[in-house]
């Protein structure tokens, strides 16, 4: 152990000094995701007048700007170079010009001279007002993936607001690439991109926090958790595959920011105060019954008939948002409450497959343990000072009580005699809190154009749920209960500095930066009559630490070339007792990413990018828990990933004002040294499940996104299509009497919960709408599609893992909005039009989907 305390030591030392050296820093991720997560953009303005000037801004971010009419605005401005933000942009332009500026939100922005009443124009009433200019932005965050080199997505808050989600995880169903999983056990969200997820191989993150959480499902593997309040959310950025910036440590799959409003959210330019008041209700909903454990010695509880009332006040949501905003700060708070009972399963469709029931959830029954109680508090603050220094605080609570379904033993359930019965459990509780602050500075200077820092610590804490059993002990059944408690808090930082130099062939901008993460997890485990480690979740401490460095150079405007480079290390330290001695691992790797970006004609870019990627242990990986014993020959995974594409944007196609986007993809990803749960014999004659590398895991295909607006109407479209899946081993291996031959195939892996987390051949979403009446009233549907599972549904002997089987289906669901004023709306949406009994893709559990559900809501603004 000292050995290990120096080491981490002196890692910590070395981290400090790098921090020191980088002399800044911020959430700033790779080239692609930098431009969806912290929405950058790539500028190249000459210097000439403002006013001209500010409209090429623009015209690139999509921003409002307001401001008056002065000598000022005729001035010549700086030039705006490199990539920046909106607001970085904004502000070198008017470095030097005599003009002063206020974002009053991330997308508003009034612009002034420093003494505006000595330009005032007379009023007729004899006051003073300036006359003013709006320039009204036409480019919105949900352009910047099709004009971003490499795969991103982003989802806004009007097509969350659509149709409300039931689970958190129903608000991917328009990104391509990525399905969450195993979405109805629970209150919270998984995410798989690209048939990766689970032991931190994505970074879900709200904010640009991560929390962290995870719990393990018994056969069906473990969950890697976030919560969140969708009802607070005012986007959700997606980056598929290695990151070269902050947040991209240790998540090779991809990262995902899920962020929550702001006050540019809900003010409109001009305005210094807002407030948002929404309430709705919704169908389809019962209050849980009282729990009961269903096993062959509990009573049975029976699932109820669906209702024929649309509402039944079993199901609703309020909340309540306000921002202010002067000229140098902003402040946003928010309340919001979601209760919601348990749902009913669709009448219609397939109740079977291969002759065996979909589920022992019969259709049109009611779904135990899918109620939810929940409450959040959302609290922002940001101030400016100086000549371009801001600092930002926030805070999120998060509180819910809700029914977290056993997937594990659904499969054993055959019937009122069966010793599994279906019954509802008592209700789990999850406190979440969140706490960030952010510096940003934007400097003056010729070369350096910023420095940002963020700070941040989530704490996540679960009692109840999935109730564990094992031998030993005071048992009923021959089976022990004991109710769960675990928690999880994470403490992070990145730090990043921005650069631009003029070179002899191009202008070359970059970013360099450093990211630390530090997790503690603990959990009410205990100690087994072998000696091992008995618990659902692992107990330990892992540090995460990564330098980074991406660059682009702009050779010419139709030719720009991308690199990076990120040194990533991990420590895990395991807290487990046990008779075994490997509870410590600790690496580091260097990850490279290359591309190239061309631009023929405007609004046409193609792109290839070569990335590697790495994925350190999870804390469960490297300790010994439940059935497991460690594996002290475990690597880490590595990625390779290689994409090509096209994006293209362009306006006034068919008509005056209309808007068509179009981004097109393949994929080729390939997971050297794969970790998955192996099955094997020790030299004593014992078997036990332990982590191993297999030689390589791959994943190919296409995906497609796509939007045409044209005012009256409108369509949206999300696809993904994998052409192959493969799990391929080296070498012969010998797991108890099964023998596993060299090769590629599904029966690689048998007995690996990644079984399960192989995605649909198919999936996507089409959206079509209209806008009538002035665009006062919007209808619309949306149809959710996928297919089977690749590689079909092959249960190998002993393995406990076979993947729930579901058919190729497609569920449609109407929405529609009227705008009573300008400052009131009523939605409505019908979720699952057809009452279509089916099982999401990559359900882990036997878990109808809601049946048809009815949702109305009111919002109003002041």
């Amino acid at each position: 152990m000292t050995g290990r305390r120096v080491r981490r030591g002196a890692f910590a030392l070395l981290a400090t000094t790098v921090l020191v050296a980088a002399g800044g820093g911020g959430s700033y991720p790779s080239p692609a995701f930098a431009q969806a997560a912290v929405r950058t953009y790539d500028f190249d303005i000459p210097q000439k007048p403002v006013r001209e000037a500010l409209n090429d801004i623009v015209r690139v971010t999509g921003i409002d700007v307001v401001f008056g009419e002065t000598p000022n605005a005729s001035r010549a401005g700086q030039p705006v170079r490199g990539t920046m933000t909106a607001q970085q942009a904004v502000a070198t332009l008017l470095s030097g010009t005599g003009l002063t500026h206020r974002f009053s939100g991330p997308r508003s922005v009034s612009v002034s001279d420093r003494d505006s009443a000595a330009h005032a124009l007379p009023d007729p009433d004899g006051a003073t007002a300036l006359s003013p200019i709006v320039v009204k932005g036409g480019r919105t965050p949900s352009d910047i993936p099709y004009e971003t080199a490499g795969s991103v997505s982003h989802i806004s808050a009007e097509q969350i607001d659509r149709v409300p989600p039931t689970s958190v995880g129903d608000i991917f169903k328009s990104a391509p690439g990525v399905i969450a999983s195993g979405n109805r056990v629970g209150a919270s969200v998984d995410v798989n991109i690209r048939g990766l997820q689970g032991q931190n191989r994505v970074n879900l993150m709200v904010d640009g926090t991560r929390q962290s959480s995870h719990s393990y499902r018994g056969y069906r593997g473990s969950r890697n958790e976030v919560f969140v309040d969708p009802d607070f959310l005012g986007g959700v950025d997606i980056a598929k595959g290695p990151s070269a910036g902050a947040g991209g440590v240790g998540a090779m799959g991809g990262v995902v920011n899920m962020r929550t409003l702001e006050g540019g959210d809900l003010l409109k330019p001009g305005d210094d105060w807002a407030l948002r008041v929404k309430g709705g209700l919704g169908g389809n909903s019962i209050a849980p019954p009282a729990s009961a454990l269903g096993f062959g010695f509990n009573p049975i509880t029976f699932p109820r008939d669906a209702s024929s009332d649309i509402f039944n006040g079993d199901a609703f949501s309020g909340s309540m948002v306000g921002a202010v905003a002067g000229e140098d700060y902003e402040l946003l708070t928010g309340f919001s409450r979601r209760k919601s009972g348990n749902y009913f399963a669709g009448s219609n469709g397939h109740s079977t497959y291969s002759g065996k029931a979909l589920s022992p959830i019969k259709p049109g029954k009611e779904v135990f343990n899918t109620s939810q109680d929940m409450e959040s508090f959302l609290g922002k603050g940001s101030v400016q000072w100086g000549d371009g220094h801001s600092l930002s605080l926030s805070y999120i609570y998060y509180a819910n009580e809700y029914g977290n379904i056993d997937e594990n033993f659904l499969p054993y359930i055959s019937g009122p005699t069966s010793y599994y019965r279906l019954a509802q459990n008592d209700l789990s509780r999850t406190q979440t809190h969140t706490a960030k602050a952010g510096y940003a500075y934007q400097f003056a200077h010729d070369n350096l154009l910023a420095l940002n820092a963020n700070v941040w610590l989530t704490d996540v804490a679960t009692k109840g749920g999935i109730v564990n059993f094992y031998s030993g002990g005071t048992t009923s059944g021959g089976r022990k209960l004991t109710e769960v408690e675990s928690a999880i808090r994470t403490l992070g930082g990145d730090l990043s500095t921005d650069w631009e130099f003029e070179t002899g062939i191009g202008m070359l901008t970059m970013t360099n930066g450093v990211e630390l993460v530090y997790e503690t997890a603990k959990e009410n485990g205990e100690l087994g009559i072998s000696g091992s480690y008995v618990g659902a979740n692992p107990n330990g401490n892992r540090v995460l630490a990564s330098a980074f460095n991406q660059s682009k150079l702009e050779i010419n405007e139709w030719l720009s070339l991308m690199g990076g480079l990120r040194l990533d290390y991990f420590d895990n330290q395991g807290a487990h007792v046990a008779l075994h001695d490997f509870d410590y691992a600790s690496a580091s790797r260097v990850n490279p990413s290359v591309g190239v970006t061309l631009q023929p004609f405007d609004g046409v870019q193609l792109f290839a990018s070569y990335a590697q990627g790495w994925r350190p242990f999870s804390l469960r990986e490297t300790g010994v828990s439940t059935g497991f014993t460690p594996n002290p020959h475990l690597k880490p995974e590595t990625s390779s990933n290689m994409e090509f594409g096209f994006n293209v944007r362009q306006d006034d196609v068919l008509r005056a004002g209309d808007a068509l986007r179009l981004k097109v993809t393949y994929f080729d990803n390939s997971y050297g040294g794969f970790i998955g749960r192996e099955r094997y014999v020790t030299p004593e004659g014992f078997w036990l499940y332990r982590w191993d590398n297999i030689a390589d895991a791959r994943f190919r295909g296409y995906e497609t996104s796509a939007s045409y607006d044209a005012e009256v109407f409108f369509v949206e479209a999300a696809f993904t299509y994998y052409t192959d899946v493969s799990f391929c081993r080296d070498k012969e291996a010998n797991l108890i009497t099964l023998v596993i031959p060299a090769g590629c195939g599904f029966e690689k892996l048998p007995f690996d919960y990644g079984m399960m987390n192989v995605p649909p051949k198919y999936s996507g979403s089409l959206t079509v709408g209209t806008r009538l009446f002035d665009q006062k009233l919007t209808l619309g549907a949306r149809v959710y599609a996928f297919g089977e599972r690749v590689g079909g549904y092959s249960h190998y002997t002993g393995s406990h893992t076979q993947a729930p089987g579901y058919h190729a289906n497609r569920i449609l669901d109407l929405f529609g909005s009227y705008k009573v004023d300008e400052d009131a709306s009523l939605d409505f949406s019908v979720e699952n039009v057809g009452d279509e009994y089916y099982l999401d893709p990559l359900s882990t559990g036997l878990v109808p989907s809601p049946g048809r559900t009815f949702r109305a809501s009111f919002t109003k603004r002041f």
